[in-house]
């Protein structure tokens, strides 16, 4: 009787394990007459973009319109923080957004001192709605 069990079981098991192969569509390799480049500019000898190349490709696509536009991203609230307090690419702080709360964007501001202590500058609202920026209460 045991005999009959182990018999049944290792049956079992073995349709089992043949029932867990590949499916057609994974053994089967892609076409080779797929252009895997196709709608890419200067690819280099081995059909592979750059980083550079995406981003100089990238930039043609993409096309904002600000007559029309509904409300501002976090990313251009961040910039209007910067132009709010004049903050250049090359200065020490560091605009980051923080949260949303009530439909309105919070951005903290951090200074990086050069003795590698940084400290918070502020903290400020935009209104994605309207791009007002206000000083903003630290939570």
């Amino acid at each position: 009787m045991i005999k009959l069990i182990s018999l049944h079981l290792a049956i079992i098991f073995v349709v089992m394990l043949t029932a867990c192969g590949t499916t057609q569509d994974e053994a089967t390799p892609p076409p080779e007459d797929i252009d895997r480049n196709e709608g890419m500019a200067d690819t280099g000898e081995n059909g592979i973009q750059t980083d550079e190349e995406q981003l100089v490709e990238a930039r043609h696509e993409v096309q904002i319109d600000l007559e029309n536009k509904k409300d501002y991203t976090q990313y251009e609230a961040e910039q209007l923080v910067k132009e709010h307090l004049k903050i250049s690419n090359e200065s020490n702080s560091i605009v980051i957004f923080d949260h949303e709360e009530d439909d309105k964007y919070f951005i903290r501001v951090y200074n990086l001192g050069d003795d590698k202590n940084n400290s918070e500058k502020g903290l400020y609202i935009v209104d994605p709605s309207t791009g007002a920026v206000s000083k903003g209460d630290k939570k």
